[in-house]
């Protein structure tokens, strides 16, 4: 049976995406494999053969890639278990030899020559260096299966949930920064968790933090329960990250290299243990990006040439469509989106500037901010400018600015009710709904998180108190 146009046209997008091959325009296509425009339906058969072949094309590497390291471990275990059977061969040999040699010369002389064969080496010593080096060979196997394969044990494979957080915090070195929990109410203090960059799940019920390995010293996202329990390490080393909507997945970044300058965000699927689906590659490298409670991803890329600062914004991933372009200037440092998703607000070129879901709306609400904030009604945002003063601003009734406090790094609670900031790197919190004076906390802060229940703040610190 002869192929059709639609079966060459899904070959090609298959093909494509084996090879990496990214076609920036569409213009690509018509001028050169066909000569003539696609069709709305073609082009979804295009890229129908392109996302199947881009997701096995990283599937096929990620498999090729463990079954090598799998090997060269289980060559590297051969070598120190042969090695060490090597040496207690000779050890042994050596003390029979000694043992020989003391006995002959006992019996020629009658009497004890003295020597005792004190220099040889003790067979008991050896044989708990060997055991030594076992137990590490073991542990390093262990470490790099959870690390580079995502085994993620639990009771249900005969293992207790106690025992993989013991596997999980033994495969990580101690962090540097610790996470704490304060109550807003009485003030008491308690240790949380060992980590950097803690974030909570949208539903609240997880959390995301760094780690860093014993063998890889890159940090690795982990994620665990919001209580701190059951912890498990994913396969997301030294990227940014972000929570999905869904709470299940964890969208995170990867910047070209300089074989492939391409990026593309992907999802990574905490219950499965792996990552999920892949956007469509964009050029340049992703500096920041955030996502909206709607699935929507705005995302600043630098261009390579131009080192040109472009606001992109994806319709979600699973589409694989390319992303709509914004607007573009030399200074883009800073996105958030609204909590509904409908407004956008960025810091360009010197401003604050809250824009309409399609880019078509634009306020200015402030110049020179360094930190924003929306409260949960998306009805105003919190700002700190940068001579370290923080202003509230109402969206919809006027730009004007009304003066909070001095200080840096405001954030409202999940409440809608508080504010919390940092004055000298000391936490502060404010209940705006009642007008009660600041509350200051005899602590110095590097970074912070609100609690769901807008009832404690979780921080890091840096052993200064």
């Amino acid at each position: 049976m002869p192929k059709t146009r639609n079966d060459e046209i899904y070959e090609m997008g298959v093909k494509d995406g084996l090879e990496s091959v990214f076609l920036d325009d569409i213009a690509d296509i018509i001028n050169v494999r066909w000569g003539l425009p696609f069709t709305e339906e073609e082009w979804e058969i295009y890229n129908e053969g392109y996302t199947w072949g881009q997701q096995h094309r990283y599937e096929h590497r990620e498999k090729e890639r463990e079954v090598k390291e799998k090997a060269q471990k289980e060559q590297e275990t051969r070598k120190e278990a042969q090695k060490g059977r090597e040496e207690k061969e000779r050890e042994a040999q050596d003390e029979t030899q000694e043992e020989q040699e003391q006995n002959e010369r006992e019996e020629s002389k009658g009497s004890s020559s003295g020597g005792s064969g004190g220099g040889g080496p003790d067979i008991g010593v050896w044989g708990a260096v060997a055991c030594v080096i076992g137990i590490f060979v073991f542990l390093v196997i262990v470490e790099q299966c959870i690390w580079r394969f995502g085994f993620n044990v639990s009771s249900r494979s005969g293992f207790s949930v106690k025992m993989q957080e013991h596997l999980a915090d033994h495969s990580l070195a101690k962090s540097e920064n610790n996470f704490y929990s304060v109550d807003i109410g009485s003030k008491k203090i308690e240790k949380f968790i060992e980590g950097s960059h803690l974030t909570f799940s949208p539903d609240g019920k997880q959390i995301a933090f760094l780690r860093r390995g014993w063998l890889d010293k890159n940090n690795t996202a982990c994620v665990a329960n919001s209580d701190g329990s059951n912890m498990r390490i994913t396969k997301i080393q030294g990227r940014p990250y972000c929570w999905w909507p869904d709470s299940r997945n964890i969208v995170s970044v990867y910047n070209g290299n300089i074989f492939e300058k391409k990026s593309f965000f992907s999802l990574y699927d905490v219950q499965r243990n792996n990552f999920s689906s892949v956007s469509f590659p964009v050029s340049g490298e992703i500096l920041n990006f955030i996502v909206s409670s709607d699935k929507k991803i705005a995302f600043v890329v630098q261009t390579e040439e131009t080192k040109e600062k472009i606001l992109y914004i994806f319709q979600g991933i699973e589409s694989y469509r390319p992303p709509a372009k914004i607007l573009s200037g030399r200074c883009i440092i800073l996105i958030n989106w609204s909590p509904n998703g409908k407004s956008l607000a960025i810091f360009r070129d010197g401003y604050t500037d809250i824009l309409g879901f399609n880019g078509d709306k634009t306020i200015k609400v402030a110049h020179q901010q360094v930190f924003l904030s929306w409260s949960p009604d998306q009805s105003g945002v919190v700002v700190a400018s940068s001579i370290e003063s923080i202003y509230l601003f109402r969206v919809g009734e006027d730009t004007k600015a009304h003066f909070l406090a001095v200080g840096n790094d405001p954030k409202w609670s999940p409440d809608g009710k508080k504010i919390a900031w940092t004055i000298a790197d000391t936490l502060c919190v404010k209940d705006i709904s009642k007008n009660i004076s600041d509350i200051m906390f005899d602590i110095r802060v590097s970074d912070f998180v609100w609690a769901p229940d807008s009832k404690r703040i979780f921080f890091s610190r840096s052993g200064k108190s």
